[in-house]
């Protein structure tokens, strides 16, 4: 469709006209673009306005003729201009059927938009009553048998396939962006219900589908929010907790890998951990190529992990050695990783992002979060215990790395210290975490704990010093 330059002055009188005001609204020409937006605005008080926006954005046929930055503003006008209790029952009819089948756009920006739109009715409406059939909707979708199979060979059965996964993400999309709206324990329920999607998407190389699994993660994410804020006075929470929290758990788990596939170098001098591959095949293997956008499903995971791990106690039936195992396991590999990158100067740099809702993460993100696990691990009742005898290791393992600094760092502080302490944000936060880390050993451990920390310094200096010897780069 060709988009004449300069707007009606007039209302839009048909879909060419109201593309053409749209265009006008994005110009870089503040007049043109004042009156369109003046025009628009007027427009948007008709009755007829919605659907017409939303068929603009949504018709199949818009989506080869019309400019997709085109078809995003007018998703911008409908949620700007809902007035959605204004509205009639068979407009709304019509605007809901096609925002559904909008997430079946193969374009994450504009099922975003789409995913916004449907968010904003949704707060300005009451969704179990005007919208009843929305999240049954949505949780079928992602829970269905289509969106979690593999491409089968014949062309026709692939394309349907492929066509299920946009969907699936689609939904997964308006999923996260309703979840800070929906109450505690619908959200409870609906991780319990897309933790199966979560497991099988990364038993079957979900690194792939990194969105997704990043997706759910946050829905579980905020029901372990929810059931955190409600321990202490809710019996309720209290029992989900005891009945789910292996299976939040064991989906941590699952989001760094669970296919070994070969070891995991022990990096940082001798840390003692890490190196058996365990459940971190699959992560090595998806940051070690450069593609780090598990990066923020993998933080989702540990954030959860780190909120959980104090709630444990008796009658959660968790595997406790299992938890200690995975977590050491997940941090051998990031550790190995961030020292690489500190070398390489890249351990700041973010993950390549994967879609319009991922957040963007750097392996220093990673290590803070591991650090605020282990935090937790060695105050927890139930778990400090179990760590005692692995202090050094921790110590040296964990802490020590994550803090370390790199040559460009001693080069600024030398300097200027007192700039390189105000500029170093993103750095400072690995070691600021590592601090708060080494005060938890000293207050829960006493002088246990003061004795690991110079033994885990000593087998660190040590380990530097024989990898000086052999010339090994990460010998510093």
């Amino acid at each position: 469709m060709t988009i004449p330059s300069h707007p009606p002055r007039h209302l839009p009188s048909t879909e060419s006209d109201l593309v053409q005001l749209l265009s006008s609204s994005l110009s870089p020409h503040a007049h043109e673009r004042t009156q369109a937006e003046h025009v628009l605005s007027t427009y948007c008080t008709s009755s007829a306005a919605l659907v017409q926006l939303c068929r603009v954005a949504l018709d199949p046929a818009q989506a080869t003729s019309t400019p997709a930055p085109v078809r995003q503003m007018a998703l911008v006008w409908v949620r700007s201009r809902l007035d959605w209790e204004g509205r009639g029952e068979d407009e709304k009819g019509l605007v809901k059927g096609m925002l559904l089948e909008g997430l079946r756009e193969n374009n994450p920006t504009m099922q975003t938009a789409v995913g916004l739109v449907i968010a904003e009715i949704c707060r300005s409406c009451n969704v179990a009553q005007d919208w009843s059939e929305l999240m049954p909707s949505l949780v079928s979708v992602v829970t269905s048998d289509a969106s979690a199979s593999t491409p089968p060979a014949s062309s026709s059965s692939s394309s349907s396939s492929s066509s299920s996964v946009v969907l699936e993400r689609g939904a997964l999309r308006v999923l996260c962006l309703l979840v800070e709206d929906l109450d505690s324990l619908t959200v409870v329920h609906l991780s319990l219900a897309v933790l199966p999607r979560l497991v099988g998407t990364v038993q079957r190389g979900g690194f792939d589908r990194a969105e997704s699994v990043y997706q759910v993660m946050k829905i579980v994410h905020a029901a372990v929010d929810a059931v955190e804020m409600m321990y202490r006075t809710s019996e309720e929470a209290k029992v989900l907790l005891r009945e789910h929290m292996a299976s939040w758990l064991e989906a941590c788990r699952a989001v760094w890998g669970s296919i070994r596939v070969g070891t995991v170098g022990d990096g940082g001098g001798g840390g003692g951990g890490g190196g058996d591959g365990g459940d971190c095949g699959k992560l090595a293997a998806a940051l070690s190529d450069g593609e780090r956008s598990c990066l923020p499903a993998v933080h989702l995971a540990l954030g959860v992990v780190a909120r959980l791990v104090p709630l444990i106690g008796k009658g959660n039936n968790v595997d406790v050695g299992g938890v200690l195992e995975s977590v050491w396991a997940c941090n051998g590999v990031v550790r190995e990783l961030y020292l690489q990158a500190r070398v390489l100067g890249a351990v700041d740099e973010p993950d390549v992002p994967g879609g319009a809702i991922t957040e963007r993460t750097t392996l220093s993100d990673v290590a803070c979060q591991l650090m605020e696990v282990f935090g937790a691990i060695v105050t927890s009742p139930k778990l400090k215990k179990a760590c005692a005898g692995s202090l050094v290791e921790i110590v040296a393992g964990t802490i020590l790395p994550y803090m370390m600094i790199g040559e460009e760092d001693v080069a600024a502080w030398g300097e200027d210290c007192t700039m390189y302490l105000q500029g170093g944000e993103d750095c400072w936060g690995c070691r600021c975490s590592g601090g708060l880390l080494i005060e938890s050993i000293l207050e829960t451990y006493g002088s246990a704990g003061a004795e690991a920390l110079a033994a885990g310094v000593w087998r660190c200096v040590e380990g530097a010093e024989c990898a000086a010897a052999v010339r090994d780069v990460l010998y510093w």
